[in-house]
């Protein structure tokens, strides 16, 4: 990242004499920018010598010592300086002072990997700099403090710290730390994985820095649009990027060489690996240790590749050894992670499953202190994969696995990764706690639950008698496969895609298919957006969809629907919608008004119908809402898989229902069916699945959501809600009703019935263990 601290909120008195010996940092800042070649440089420090002397030792010459030695690249020199400076100022209990020498004296402890202490230093100097009350001081540490926190894994903190940096020097008039500071904010977005929000604020910033000639932010955002175009599986694109970074600036040379080594590594290119990543790794030594000890980690995963496991292993052990002593960093997981490769190709399994839990370890740390609903932690593929490589290596070389340890290794590894969702796991033997989870299971119910590898995946399968581990498809695969067949499922197709998606993930629990009724199912990443029901249920005559064979449910992490909520009457029933919108641009939606009025003939006088112009904020949040069992919405939808926050149900002109509103509406325990378009889209996370309407009225109290993972057509929609909700009345689940609503639907539009957009989400019992 950018370092701020260069410049004030306005222009330094040129005239005052450093020989006055004046206060403040001013004067001897505007010193240090004039000297601008070599020759002024060391005409400075001779200058400092005598001035030094004269005006008692103060601490702004001790300052600008080591910024002249950081200059000239003496760094251990420098370091001595900036120290001297810092204790001059804690002597003269000057804040200015000890903001000064403090945030440059932290810059070259994290810079040399000592990472405890660059944070002190920073911290101490906001301080300083809060007690001075100056502005642009605060936004210069808080700007450099962030990416000391990413590496320490305090990423909910970074986020904080950072909201308002970039504004704060936009609004002191320095442009130049204020595009920097963007640029970090950049970097911090696509740290967490929003790589929609941060790619193009870095082309934009890019394309400035070009044209103002900075080269220095040009290169750096080439560097991170390129190893993110790597982490998105565009290795034409990264490449272009980082092949725009030239040796001008050796740090960033070495992460341009470090992320071509990467793709080269994903190329199973290892002596190209190697030699790319030796080149970062000379670059980066004696400027950033944390960059070069990546590096390091890098070549040795290129050695493995290479054919020389061993060599690999003994690379990343020591790195790894290195590591504990001088403290975890933000990266540390991925020596760990490269470690437990190392292993596997070595045949070491059991070794490697020990590398791959510390890495996720470190990674569950970083997790545990944000909240996916808000800024999130959007990991990106690769740091996903510990969890499906610790999972792989549970499951072992076959196909299959039924052995007690395992099983009960990957329910744990699962059951830790929905801890958003139900709390960390209590201290009992994971066994233990399988064996509880599996006697609450009915006899004709299974749970499968996915854990995607960017190469190949398992699926953890759970019934009351037995439970075992399956190899699936890898997600590199099954990504582009989800993408094509929603696509082609909208336009009436996608029949090709879904049979081969049906032989990755579902033909390996052939045999639990035939003998469950009951499917309820955690999926990764993407999968949440999959429509298992269309499907082809392997061994099924004429290609029969799952959708119409099974009871189906999506839960948001592994866990159990609440027994209770199974036998919950479906009424009082609260019928809202609108099918009218006059010159709002959305269309009317005619069937809406048909679906509603057939709805409250059917539920009759235990229904409280909501419609057209009387949907409202103010009549809707009126009502007691937690009073009724099912809350039916039929109307217009936002959605949206970049940005959650836009997800919402249109009441009215200028109304929309957001997830702020929806979390706020405190529901028992009820049903709610969104008969809209795209009501299950939202953005897809790791570990914590679709952040959308689903998700928010899950966390309001509901106990499950019907949503619809495309757009979809008002008529055959209205058709199979109101079937829906006629098994309802009847006393069908909400899964088996929605199970006989597609079959219904099969004699009226055969179409509509198997490619099934509607899904059921359900809410997890908090009891289970």
């Amino acid at each position: 990242m950018v370092q701020a601290g260069c410049g004030t909120s306005s222009p330094p008195p040129a005239s005052v004499s450093l020989e006055a010996c004046p206060a403040g940092d001013e004067p001897w800042r505007a010193a240090l920018e004039q000297a601008d070649d070599q020759a002024a440089v060391e005409a400075l420090a001779a200058r400092l010598e005598r001035v030094d002397r004269r005006c008692g030792e103060p601490w702004q010459v001790a300052w600008i010592q080591g910024r002249l030695r950081t200059t000239l690249g003496e760094i251990d020199r420098a370091r001595g300086r900036l120290t001297v400076a810092l204790e001059r100022a804690r002597v003269a209990a000057d804040p200015v002072g000890i903001a000064r020498a403090g945030d440059d004296l932290a810059w070259l402890e994290y810079h040399g990997g000592r990472l405890v202490e660059a944070e002190a230093l920073y911290r101490q100097a906001l301080d300083a700099a809060i007690e001075a009350r100056r502005a642009d001081l605060q936004a210069f540490v808080r700007n450099n403090l962030v990416p000391v926190l990413l590496d320490r894994g305090k990423v909910g903190q970074a986020v904080e710290l950072f909201a308002r940096v970039p504004g704060e020097l936009e609004a002191l008039g320095l442009t130049g730390a204020a595009r920097g500071a963007a640029y970090n904010q950049a970097v911090l977005l696509i740290e967490l994985g929003d790589a929609h929000a941060g790619q193009p604020l870095l082309e934009a910033i890019h394309a400035r820095s070009v044209e103002q000639g900075d080269g220095w932010t040009a290169a750096a955002s080439a560097v991170v649009l390129g190893n993110l175009h790597r982490a998105l599986g565009e290795p034409v694109a990264s490449e272009t990027w980082l092949r725009k970074v030239d040796r001008a600036e050796p740090e960033l040379a070495a992460r341009a060489r470090l992320g071509l080594a990467r793709l080269a590594l994903a190329r199973r290119a290892g002596a190209e690996a190697r030699e790319l990543a030796d080149q970062a790794v000379g670059l980066a030594q004696g400027r950033d240790e944390p960059l070069a000890r990546l590096a390091r980690a890098y070549a040795a995963a290129a050695e493995v590749v290479a054919g020389d496991p061993a060599g690999g292993l003994r690379a990343l052990e020591a790195l790894n050894r290195e590591g504990r002593t001088a403290g975890q960093g933000g990266d540390a997981w991925v020596g760990w992670w490269l470690e437990g490769r190392a292993r596997i190709a070595l045949g070491q399994v059991v070794e490697a499953r020990d590398s791959f839990q510390r890495a996720v370890a470190l990674l569950e740390s970083q997790r545990g202190s944000l909240d996916p609903g808000g800024e999130g932690l959007r990991f990106l593929r690769e740091r996903f994969e510990p969890w499906a490589d610790l999972a792989l290596a549970w499951l072992g070389k076959g196909p299959a696995n039924a052995a007690p340890g395992p099983v009960a290794a990957v329910y744990d590894l699962l059951r830790r990764q929905g801890a958003a969702w139900h709390g960390a796991p209590p201290p009992s033997p994971p066994a233990e706690r399988l064996a509880a989870f599996q006697r609450r299971l009915p006899a004709d119910t299974a749970v499968v639950a996915y854990l995607l590898g960017e190469e190949q995946g398992v699926a953890l399968v759970l019934r009351r008698k037995e439970a075992e581990l399956l190899r699936v498809g890898g997600h590199g695969e099954v990504r582009g496969l989800v993408k094509e067949v929603r696509s082609a499922l909208v336009e009436g197709g996608g029949a090709e895609q879904a049979a081969v998606l049906s032989r990755l993930l579902l033909a390996p629990l052939r045999r639990h298919l035939a003998e469950c009724r009951r499917l309820l199912i955690v999926p990764d990443r993407e999968l949440a957006l999959l429509p298992f029901g269309a499907l082809p249920l392997p061994g099924a005559a004429d290609d029969e969809p799952l959708g119409l064979e099974k009871e189906l449910s999506l839960l948001p992490a592994l866990g159990l629907p609440s027994p209770a909520t199974a036998a919950l009457e479906p009424a009082p029933v609260l019928l809202a919608g609108r099918s009218r919108f006059g010159n709002s641009g959305r269309p009317d939606l005619p069937w809406a008004a048909w679906e509603l009025s057939h709805l409250a003939g059917l539920w009759g006088s235990r229904a409280r119908l909501l419609a057209e112009d009387d949907l409202t904020f103010d009549r809707l949040e009126a009502l007691p809402l937690a009073s009724f069992r099912t809350l039916h919405f039929a109307t217009h939808a936002t959605a949206s898989t970049r940005n959650p926050q836009r997800c919402g149900i249109i009441l009215g002109p200028g109304q929309r229902l957001g997830l702020e509103r929806i979390r706020a509406m405190a529901l028992t325990d009820a049903l709610v069916v969104l008969s809209a378009c795209r009501t299950g889209e939202g953005e897809v996370v790791p570990g914590e699945g679709v952040i959308g309407l689903g998700r928010a009225f899950l966390e309001a109290g509901a106990r499950g959501v019907v949503v619809s993972l495309w757009p979809v057509a008002d008529r055959s929609t209205a058709r199979l809600m109101v079937a829906f909700h006629r098994a309802l009345a009847s006393g069908a689940s909400p899964a088996r009703a929605l199970l006989e609503a597609r079959r219904d639907l099969l004699s009226s539009d055969p179409d509509a019935a198997r490619r099934s957009p509607f899904v059921l989400l359900e809410g997890l019992d908090p009891t289970l263990p």
